[in-house]
């Protein structure tokens, strides 16, 4: 705000001695550090430095270097004040002054100054922009502390892709006003058991995201105190009612959707409480059910306490090995187009089927937000969570590999290691498996070291998805560095791919790929990153 401290600077950029002996004999009892300039560069480069809390721009002519002169002070400090005395006649000036007047912090003064009224504007002016500052201040306070608590929800929710022996799970979250309501979780019961839930807390920002931790910590704690794991469900929800009933004294509410899976009985138990049922996609039929829970579970948690969740509410059925589970807050739903239409959840459901996507392991979240936005639905009024899970043991004997690496070069070990393992256990030729191993960790590692080199992230991951099917191994990779597009080189030829990979080295292992892979495909959907590499076995080496 000023030089020094609290201090009040006023720069004064004149080229004319006796508006410049006016304006400092107006100022001399003023408490203001005045600093006087020929040069409207020296002026605003001493602002870029020190600031002040008010421009005084007194020139002879108004041409289009004023103009100049305040543009160049914009991009320093868009709210400073520009006072500019001395005119007798603006109007013969009429672009250049409505291109000051658009500027709200700009104030011309005509000829004759009077320096009472002159002084009173430099006051007011200072006055406003003091005002202002503090409100940024203020601001930018409460934007880093969102920030901030942004980052510490973000460790209370799993990673975007959890993968266990049994399962995984993939998510995707984006509150509305970088914190939310909204809440999901993975939780290992023991015994191959395990809880999975989706809720959302009614309301945004602070209050919602502030209950949502709660609910995250309190919830944790009634699992490990449940008296009675067969009636798991019923007894989570009854507990979240009570606390939310008594400790939030009825100031809030949350719908939620608990799923006990249980992978050794093969069983998919799950209870609603208010909140959207579960998506099935069968990747046999490449078919989309919605399993609508009805009128069982009922009503939000917190709405009344004497409400009792039952054993009645919970819906049992099988939990299939070729299948893949999705659900999501009404965040997505609520989503509009342009003229503030919804979309139903026929038409949803519709739209995902008629896609034709590839939905695999981990990307149906990104998938999913990438035909809502592309059907047109993209005015966004609440926080929106999509997750998806599924079993790791599928029918398919295709899958020879299927893991999620954490973004650490130590890891490129590991990655190789088990790429090796597999393909061999797969009968895979030992030369062409050296060349699909040679490739896919340079992959692996080009994604690591340029991919999130200028984008750091909180526990980042890779998912990786290896397939031999019909004489071709496809290696699949999902990770959420930048976005980026590129185009492999053609063998032995080099050149066209994206600048991000244009150093030397970059480069090399780029065209490595090129030469011992026979396909490939990158594509971003709404923050993933989807690349396959494709191997003939038929093939000799290159």
């Amino acid at each position: 705000m000023s030089a020094k401290g609290d201090e009040t600077t006023v720069i004064v950029v004149d080229d004319d001695r006796a508006t410049r002996t006016l304006i400092l004999e107006i100022l001399k009892n003023e408490p203001y550090r005045v600093e006087v300039f020929s040069s409207q560069e020296a002026a605003a480069e001493f602002h870029r430095k020190s600031g002040c809390s008010a421009v005084i721009y007194a020139v002879s002519i108004l041409d289009e270097s004023a103009a100049a002169f305040l543009d160049m002070f914009r991009r320093i400090d868009s709210i400073v004040p520009v006072i500019i005395p001395g005119f007798l006649d603006y109007s013969a000036h009429s672009e250049l002054v409505e291109h000051f007047s658009a500027d709200g912090e700009v104030v011309l003064v005509s000829k004759p100054i009077m320096p009472q009224k002159f002084l009173e504007c430099v006051r007011e002016a200072i006055e406003r922009y003091r005002k202002s500052h503090l409100q940024i201040r203020h601001y930018s306070s409460v934007v880093n502390d969102i920030r901030a608590a942004s980052r510490m929800q973000a460790l209370l929710l799993p990673d975007w892709i959890v993968c266990n022996n049994d399962l995984f799970l993939s998510s995707l979250y984006e509150p509305m006003y970088g914190i939310g309501g909204d809440l999901y979780n993975l939780i290992e019961l023991g015994g191959r058991r395990y809880l999975i839930f989706i809720g959302d807390v009614a309301g945004h920002g602070i209050s919602a995201a502030m209950q949502m931790s709660v609910v995250m910590g309190w919830s944790k704690t009634i699992i490990k105190q449940a008296a009675d794991p067969d009636n798991l469900l019923p007894e989570l929800f009854n507990r979240l009612n009570a606390y939310f009933c008594t400790e939030f004294d009825h100031r809030g509410y949350m719908t939620c959707l608990a799923v006990l899976a249980d992978c050794e009985k093969e069983t998919l138990d799950y209870i609603s409480a208010g909140h959207m049922g579960l998506f099935r996609y069968d990747e046999r039929e490449h078919r989309i059910d919605y399993r609508d829970p009805g009128m069982k579970g009922g009503i939000p948690i917190g709405w009344f306490q004497e409400f009792e969740y039952t054993a009645e509410d919970v819906i049992h059925e099988t939990f299939d090995r070729d299948c893949r589970y999705f659900s999501m807050t009404d965040g997505v739903m609520d989503t509009c187009d342009i003229n503030s239409n919804k979309m139903s959840r026929e038409e949803f459901v519709k739209l995902l089927v008629e896609s034709n996507v590839d939905i695999s392991q981990g990307q149906i979240p990104y998938l999913l937000a990438e035909c809502i936005e592309e059907a047109g639905y993209t005015e966004i009024s609440d926080d929106v969570s999509i997750i998806s899970f599924g079993r790791r043991d599928s029918t398919s004997a295709a899958v020879k590999l299927s893991a999620a690496y954490t973004v650490d070069m130590a890891n490129s070990k590991t990655f190789s290691e088990e790429l090796h393992r597999a393909l061999k256990g797969a009968g895979v030729d030992e030369f062409k498996l050296l060349e699909i191993e040679l490739a896919s960790v340079e992959f692996f590692n080009n994604i690591i070291m340029h991919g999130f080199a200028t984008r750091p992230r909180i526990r980042p991951k890779i998912m990786v998805s290896v397939a031999l099917e019909n004489g071709r191994v496809e290696v699949t990779f999902l990770d959420r560095a930048r976005k980026f597009e590129i185009e492999l080189p053609k063998p032995e030829e080099g050149g066209g791919f994206d600048d991000f990979l244009m150093d030397a080295e970059a480069g090399r292992g780029l065209q490595l790929i090129a030469n011992l892979s026979d396909g490939f495909f990158r594509k971003n959907y709404h923050g993933l990153n989807v690349s396959k590499l494709y191997f003939d076995l038929q093939k000799g080496g290159k």
